[in-house]
C-alpha cells in the first residue's frame, strides 16, 4: 500500500492547499494566508483601533486661559462633550490682563465677596460641562492658579472652596475630601485632592468656586488656567461593540490554528 504524503502549495489566491495521496488526506487551513480571513481580521482590527481610544482616555474636559479676556473655553478639550462659558453669580466677574503668569496674560477677576467667616453659597465663579447624548464623565482633577488682593490689612477672600454638582437640579457630588483652600497675596497653584468620581449618564456637570472671609467686598480674587480633567465615558453600546469585535478576533485566531482532517479519496 502506498504511503500517505502531503504537499502544501500556495495558489494564486493566497490559499494554502494540499496535494493528497489516494490513501488519506489532511487539509491544513491557514486562514491568515487566505484573502477572506485576512480581510476579516483587517476589518476587526480597524474596528478595535477606532473603539479602544474612546474607552478610557484621560483628557481635558474644560480649559479656561482667559487670554481673549472673556469666559470662552479653550478649543482644547475632549471629544464627546461641550464646556460652557466661565461666569459667576452673586459677584461681579470681569476678565483682565494680570501678571499671574509670565508673560502677563488674561485672568478671571471676581469682586463682591462675602465678609462672613463662613461660606456664602450665593457667591461663586462657575462653569459647566455637558456630555453628548448617552455619555458621562469620570472626573479626575481640577487645577488653577489663584491670587487675592492684599495690601496692608485690606484683603480679598481669605477662604475658598471648589464644589461639583450634577444634572439640572444641581445634585451635590460627595467628594472623598473637602476641596477648600486659602487664596494668598502670592500666586499659588490649587490642585484637587479628591478621588475620581463618575457622573450620571447624560447629565451636565457644574463646577463652582466659592470665596468668602474678605475684609473688603470690593477687593479681588483672581483665577487663571482653570483646567478640569477626566474621561468622557461612551454609552454602553460602544463597549458591547468593542467586546464583540474582540470576541470575533479571538475566534478567528483560534480557528486559524485548527487542522481539519478530510476523508480519504
Amino acid at each position: 500500500m502506498p504511503s500517505s504524503s502531503i504537499e502544501c502549495n500556495l495558489d494564486q489566491q493566497g490559499w494554502r492547499k494540499a496535494v493528497r495521496s489516494p490513501a488519506s488526506a489532511v487539509l491544513v487551513l491557514d486562514d491568515f494566508n487566505s484573502q477572506a480571513a485576512f480581510m476579516n481580521k483587517t476589518f476587526l482590527l480597524a474596528c478595535l483601533s477606532a473603539f479602544l481610544p474612546v474607552l478610557a482616555q484621560a483628557d481635558i474636559l474644560a480649559l479656561y486661559d482667559f487670554n481673549a479676556l472673556n469666559g470662552t473655553p479653550s478649543s482644547t478639550h475632549a471629544s464627546g462633550e461641550t464646556p460652557g462659558t466661565f461666569a459667576g453669580s452673586g459677584i461681579t466677574v470681569s476678565f483682565v490682563t494680570k501678571d499671574l503668569t509670565t508673560p502677563t496674560s488674561g485672568a478671571a477677576q471676581g469682586t463682591g465677596w462675602s465678609l462672613a467667616s463662613s461660606i456664602d453659597t450665593s457667591k461663586y465663579f462657575e462653569f459647566a460641562v455637558t456630555p453628548d447624548s448617552g455619555k458621562n464623565f469620570d472626573v479626575t482633577q481640577i487645577s488653577f492658579l489663584d491670587k487675592r488682593y492684599h495690601v496692608g490689612g485690606t484683603r480679598g477672600p481669605q477662604d475658598a472652596e471648589v464644589r461639583f454638582f450634577t444634572g439640572a437640579g444641581l445634585t451635590p457630588v460627595t467628594l472623598s475630601s473637602s476641596q477648600t483652600f486659602s487664596p494668598g497675596n502670592a500666586l499659588a497653584t490649587f490642585t484637587s485632592t479628591f478621588s475620581p468620581f463618575t457622573t450620571p449618564v447624560g447629565q451636565i456637570l457644574t463646577v463652582r468656586i466659592y470665596g468668602w472671609n474678605a475684609t473688603d467686598s470690593t477687593k479681588e480674587l483672581w483665577l487663571d488656567n482653570v483646567q478640569l480633567s477626566g474621561t468622557v465615558v461612551p454609552e454602553p453600546s460602544t463597549y458591547l461593540a468593542g467586546l464583540s469585535a474582540l470576541g470575533l478576533l479571538g475566534f478567528q485566531c483560534w480557528r486559524s490554528r485548527k487542522v481539519k482532517p478530510l476523508a480519504a479519496a
